[in-house]
């Protein structure tokens, strides 16, 4: 079986958003084409279009990731594709309790603040409080993390 047939026995055709029903990796449908495993949109892309510049995205005009419909795809720069994402809200935030490393919730930073302004604490002993480095308690102190 080709590989186009292949690509195409994985695609759920809709009156929208054709859909990969196949692997996917944060959303995006994967293809393994000989050795190499490609995104199923940018393969999508390249039967249409032929092959993108590597320097350039295949970027989805209607959001959908797992979405392998030509007409929904257009390139674009990773800068332009990023600003597109940020524009209709898709970007995550990793800021805050939002970062899935964070030791600290908002209510203790500020706790943590406040502490340290009222004076009568060491960096390091609130550090040991907290449970983080006394460098952590410095920027945060400083709004180098945790800056709202």
């Amino acid at each position: 079986m080709s590989d186009v047939s292949r690509f195409w026995a994985k695609v759920e055709k809709g009156p929208g958003c054709w859909i990969w029903t196949a692997a996917r990796r944060n959303g995006y449908g994967r293809f393994k084409v000989g050795p190499r495993k490609v995104t199923a949109h940018r393969f999508s892309w390249a039967l249409v279009h032929g092959e993108p510049p590597a320097h350039l995205d295949v970027c989805h005009r209607c959001d959908n990731p797992p979405c392998v419909r030509p007409e929904h795809l257009f390139l674009g720069t990773r800068s332009e594709n990023c600003l597109d994402m940020t524009s209709k809200g898709r970007r995550r935030s990793y800021a805050g309790q939002g970062n899935p490393n964070s030791k600290l919730s908002a209510a203790q930073v500020e706790e943590l603040r406040a502490l340290y302004a009222g004076g009568g604490w060491y960096q390091y002993e609130l550090a040991e409080r907290f449970g983080v480095t006394q460098a952590q308690v410095s920027a945060i102190w400083r709004r180098k993390e945790w800056a709202a």
